[in-house]
Formats: C-alpha cells, sequence, structure tokens
C-alpha cells in the first residue's frame, strides 16, 4: 500500500480504532459505570430533546395556522408566532396528561376501593356458587377449594402489597423530586431548542458539511430530514389512532352497559401508545375491577377488548401508524415484535419509525442498484402465472 496522506490518515484511524475497542473490552465493567453515571448527567438534556421534538409536531401545525390566518392582527400574530406556538403546544401536552390523570387516577382509586371493600362478599358469593356445582356434580368434590383460606390470602396479599408501597414511599419521594429536577431542567432546554430550532439546525449542518466530503454530508442530512419526517408522522398516527380506540371502547362499552366505562376507555386509548399490544396491560386490570362486581359482564369485557384488539392491531393500526410512516402494514407487525422482544417497551414505541426510516433506505438503494444494473422490469413483478 502506497503511504500517500490519505492512506496514512486511514492507517492510523484503524490504529486508534483498534486500540480504543481494546481498551473497552478489557475496562468493560468501567466503562458500565461510566456511561450510567454520563447517562445521570445528561438526562434533562435527553429529556428535553424528546420533549422538543415531541412538541416541534403540533408547533409546526399551530404555526402554519397562523400564516393562513387573514385578519387585521395577522401582522401581530406572525410577530409572537414562535413564542405562541410554543405556549400553546406546552398547553395542549399538559392538558392531555391532565385529562388522562383526572380522568383515570381517581376511577382507578375509587374501583380498588370498591374492589377491597366487595372481596369479602365476593368469596361467599362463590362458596354459595361452589357449592351448588359441587351439589349438582358429585364426582368433582375432590376439586373442592378452601374458599376462606383462598380469600384470606388474597386480603392479606393485598394489605402485604399496601404496606410495601408504604414502606418505599422515601425512596419514591426521592426520586420524585429527582424526577421533577430534570424534567424541570428538560422543559427550559425544549424551550430554547423550539426557541431557536433553525439557528441549531444551521449550526448542525455547517458541522457536518465542514467535517465529511460533500457527497457524505447531503446523504447524511437527507437521512436525518427522513428520520424527523417519518418520526413525525409515526407520533401523528399514534396519537390519532389512541383516540380512535379510545372512542371505540367507550362506544362499546357504554352499549355493554360496563362499570367505570369512561375511566376503562380513556386508560385503553392512552395505553395503545404502545402500538399494537398496549390494550392488553390495560385489559388485565379491567377484567379484574370488573370482575368483582359482575363476572359475567367482566368476561363480555375481555371477549369485547380482545376482539376490537384485533381489529385495532390488524386494521387499524397499521392503515392508520403504517401508512402514516410509508410503512406496510405486514412490516409494522413485525417490527413492534422485534422491538417488544429486544428493547422492551421503549423498542415498541421507536420500531415502527425505526424500520420505516430503514425500509425508505433500502427501497431507494434497491432501486438505484436495479436501474444501475439494467434489470428487465418484467422479472420483477409476480404474476399469478408464476406463483408457486
Amino acid at each position: 500500500m502506497d503511504l500517500t496522506p490519505r492512506n496514512v490518515r486511514i492507517l492510523l484511524g484503524m490504529i486508534t480504532f483498534g486500540i480504543v475497542l481494546n481498551w473497552g473490552i478489557q475496562n468493560i465493567h468501567n466503562l458500565g459505570s461510566f456511561m450510567d453515571g454520563l447517562g445521570i448527567v445528561l438526562r434533562p438534556l435527553l429529556i428535553g430533546c424528546g420533549l422538543a421534538f415531541v412538541l416541534s409536531v403540533p408547533m409546526r401545525a399551530i404555526e402554519r395556522s397562523i400564516d393562513k390566518l387573514k385578519s387585521a392582527h395577522t401582522r401581530i400574530l406572525k410577530r409572537i408566532k414562535r413564542p405562541l406556538a410554543i405556549t400553546l403546544s406546552f398547553l395542549l401536552v399538559a392538558f392531555i396528561i391532565l385529562f388522562v390523570v383526572f380522568m383515570v387516577l381517581p376511577g382507578l382509586i375509587s374501583a380498588i376501593t370498591s374492589v377491597i371493600e366487595a372481596l369479602p362478599a365476593f368469596f361467599e358469593q362463590l362458596k354459595i356458587w361452589s357449592a351448588e356445582l359441587f351439589a349438582q356434580y358429585p364426582d368433582i368434590q375432590a376439586f373442592q377449594l378452601n374458599w376462606d383460606d383462598i380469600g384470606t390470602q388474597i386480603i392479606d396479599f393485598l394489605k402485604n402489597t399496601v404496606i410495601g408501597l408504604l414502606d418505599s414511599t422515601v425512596q419514591t419521594v426521592g426520586n420524585l423530586f429527582t424526577g421533577v429536577f430534570n424534567t424541570f431542567l428538560g422543559v427550559v432546554i425544549a424551550i430554547n431548542l423550539l426557541a431557536q430550532k433553525e439557528k441549531i439546525g444551521a449550526q448542525i449542518r455547517q458541522v457536518i458539511y465542514s467535517f465529511f466530503p460533500e457527497k457524505v454530508a447531503d446523504e447524511t442530512v437527507r437521512i436525518v430530514r427522513l428520520t424527523n419526517a417519518t418520526f413525525s408522522s409515526f407520533i401523528t398516527g399514534q396519537c390519532t389512532e389512541a383516540v380512535i380506540f379510545g372512542v371505540l371502547c367507550f362506544v362499546g362499552l357504554s352499549i355493554l352497559q360496563m362499570p367505570h366505562t369512561m375511566m376503562l376507555s380513556v386508560l385503553l386509548g392512552f395505553s395503545t401508545l404502545i402500538p399494537i399490544f398496549g390494550a392488553t396491560i390495560a385489559i388485565i386490570l379491567g377484567a379484574f375491577l370488573i370482575l368483582i362486581i359482575n363476572p359475567l359482564q367482566a368476561v363480555w369485557f375481555v371477549i369485547f377488548i380482545l376482539i376490537l384488539q384485533q381489529v385495532e392491531g390488524n386494521l387499524i393500526y397499521p392503515h392508520v401508524v403504517g401508512t402514516s410512516v410509508g410503512l406496510p402494514g405486514v412490516w409494522v407487525l413485525v417490527s413492534v415484535l422485534i422491538g417488544g422482544e429486544t428493547m422492551g417497551v421503549l423498542g415498541m414505541l421507536i420500531s415502527v419509525p425505526t424500520c420505516s426510516v430503514l425500509y425508505c433506505l433500502l427501497r431507494d438503494v434497491v432501486h438505484r442498484r436495479l436501474k444501475s444494473r439494467e434489470i428487465d422490469q418484467t422479472k420483477l413483478k409476480t404474476s399469478k402465472k408464476t406463483e408457486v
């Protein structure tokens, strides 16, 4: 290999990378501790960036609406367009969070209190049902259960759970203060990022074009724009899908005359922000709350939500969210499965837009390669005659 300046730089880069990689492997535990500490330090910045990205979606919509206004106060509104849009975006998100909290939390506390109060009567009724069942079918006497012991164990379990929650109050309060402080700093960072997003974006582009070749910089900027557009569309589609699912739950539960209809509908709608499988989390809680009041209604509740979840997961979600991110429905399902298995809930949240970006990039590469190789287009199409 000729020792040209370019080859020397490549060789030095490979040697440096090898040294850093070897050091990282030998000090993997220290590296993990360092990354944890760095994550704690950068947490407010990460919260601020994430919050700014989410708020930029309604902020852009508000700014576009202001630009379309035609009135005597249009000039004044355009002057304060950015701070007004930021304020309204924060108010919108705060309203949604408070609406969910105040709709779900009081109803959930009331429902749990009612469940605890109804447990003794519920077990008494179970004893009567089991006695009638055993009297009617003597052959299953061997499976007779001691309902008194079961009821006592469940009540003791609930009491111990409450005591355990009280014991962890001090730690919870400490974590709460830390979370509030980090969130406050994140909000301040998000406001500054949103207020100067064009300037910050221009500075980032300047850094990219100053350190990388122009073609690499062009491709990097294109990928960043595609990622931003895809994630923004995903947030919009996900929120739309959550509203649709919540409304369908409210209509169905109202027709079935289920208890806690509003609380369960809001909880189920909010839980669908976790793609495909989110509603399952709320099904268990809702079924338990209804079970104590009316076991038969609990069965119908589970059946209705499971059917609705299948419709939502296979029809509504792939079309609403899949269309918004440009990803076919089948790949939406595959990406959520892979993301959930690898990264849990966070993986479910980011897997769909991430897969959409990779899908678009791969599609562009495939199209360019096929065009450069001049492949006959008829060979790329599947007809009924060629299907196996």
